[in-house]
């Protein structure tokens, strides 16, 4: 294997060595562009994931605070929902277009506790906090596209789809 690594370089040198200056400046100028457009497309990449990753975070946010919202008031004095509240939830849910949009939808309480979730075999069940919901929990909306390493993803995880996590803080309309 040395050896032929060796007879590569030695190759490549060679070659190198016959191309005229323009040739050598060509393709000098050739890996630097090629560099660049690899380091631009990246970057740009990126960014536009970030815009929609916000955006959709925004509309989202906006959504659960003029629709969602209202239904959760009770929260503010209690530590459940009442059952109407759920069967609300349910409806809006599950009854809507949301349905095709939404793979999982969760209402935590502070301390990891499980309030609401379309997979009933979670509610009630206290999770670890994660970063994103202490700091939904501080009234920031956050959103990721998400690995789904937390223990309450595992429905999710079956998925195999690559899901946009989104947090979003609900209010209470007093405060």
């Amino acid at each position: 294997m040395y050896r032929a690594q060796r007879r590569l370089i030695a190759a490549l040198h060679l070659w190198w060595r016959r191309l005229s200056l323009a040739g050598r400046f060509g393709f000098a100028g050739a890996v630097v562009l090629i560099a660049g457009m690899l380091i631009i497309g990246v970057w740009v990449a990126r960014e536009i994931e970030r815009g929609v990753t916000r955006n959709t975070a925004a509309t989202t946010a906006l959504y659960i605070g003029s629709v969602v919202a209202p239904l959760l008031q009770e929260l503010a004095e209690r530590d459940t929902i009442s059952a109407e509240t759920e069967d609300k939830l349910d409806r809006l849910i599950h009854g809507t277009e949301l349905n095709r949009r939404i793979i999982s939808f969760k209402v935590w309480k502070q301390g990891g506790r499980v309030i609401y979730a379309t997979r009933k075999s979670i509610v009630g069940r206290t999770f670890p906090e994660t970063p994103n919901l202490r700091r939904a929990w501080s009234g920031e909306v956050t959103a990721e596209f998400d690995s789904l390493g937390d223990e309450e993803d595992r429905l999710e995880r079956n998925t195999g789809l690559p899901l946009l996590e989104i947090y979003s803080p609900v209010h209470e309309t007093r405060t």
